[in-house]
């Protein structure tokens, strides 16, 4: 049986790397942990990211933590919205 050829159109993946991540020199992603509280109905939600392991593209080079401590404290501002 022969191929036969259609209209349909094909499509590809074509990934550009960011010239914002790959032509610095530094490690990313950066910072190793980010923090973030947000409000869901009347609670107060947090959540923590850890990235323990970074690349630098300039460098080729990775490092990784094998071991991330942290504390996170909740402190009042006074504002009843806060608690």
């Amino acid at each position: 049986m022969n191929d036969v050829t259609t209209n349909r159109p094909t499509y590809r993946t074509v990934r550009t790397p960011s010239p914002s991540v790959y032509q610095e020199d530094r490690f990313w992603p950066d910072p190793v942990v980010t923090v973030q509280a947000a409000w869901m109905g009347t609670n107060k939600i947090v959540r923590v990211e850890c990235a323990p392991i970074q690349y630098n593209p300039v460098r080729h080079v990775i490092r990784y933590a094998t071991v991330l401590k942290g504390t996170l404290m909740f402190e009042s501002s006074g504002n009843p919205q806060d608690r």
